[in-house]
């Protein structure tokens, strides 16, 4: 059993990891991609969200929050390159 949940954890990490440095991610394909792993009628729900930012895994809810709010506010910046 322990098994099989580390090789669905490496499975899913390295999916991730090649699905979000891919340079044509978009909003919609990022939502899409996480909506199962968000929902409330998943088994997940509820769990801490812990994100990998810069090489550094992040769990503090004020910092997850600053990260997502940077990245929405400053979302056309960071996808273009284009200042606001």
């Amino acid at each position: 059993m322990r098994k099989c949940r580390f090789l669905q954890y490496k499975a899913k990490k390295a999916f991730f990891e090649k699905t979000l440095t891919n340079d044509n991610m978009t909003n919609k394909n990022y939502w899409k991609l996480m909506k199962p792993f968000l929902s409330e009628k998943g088994g997940s729900y509820g769990t801490q969200i812990t994100l990998k930012e810069n090489g550094v895994m992040v769990s503090d809810e004020k910092e997850l929050a600053q990260i997502f709010n940077d990245q929405y506010v400053n979302i056309v910046e960071k996808q273009l390159g284009l200042p606001q």
